[in-house]
């Protein structure tokens, strides 16, 4: 039992990425990115790559993402730099 919790420990989330594997409703999470792609101009497969943490957006699309799940939650302690910290990426 405790192995199997190491293993799980390891995995490190973008904390983008877990805000959208947070949304329960199927339907909600694909709107919201949905509505990202819209406002940020961008494909699918960039999106899942912001989500999964391969590419990390430039400052701007970063800022806008914030702003979208900031409208979303109701919680303005989302940042450009807490979703998508610097370290994730190193």
């Amino acid at each position: 039992m405790m192995e199997k919790l190491n293993k799980t420990e390891n995995i490190k989330l973008l904390p983008f990425q877990e805000y959208i594997l947070n949304i329960k409703d199927e339907d909600i999470r694909i709107a919201l990115k949905e509505k990202m792609k819209g406002q940020l101009a961008i494909s699918d497969a960039t999106m899942s790559r912001y989500v999964n943490g391969s590419v990390r957006p430039d400052l701007l699309k970063r800022q806008r993402i914030a702003r979208i799940i900031r409208r979303h939650s109701g919680d303005s302690s989302y940042t450009a730099d807490n979703l998508f910290p610097v370290e994730f990426y190193e």
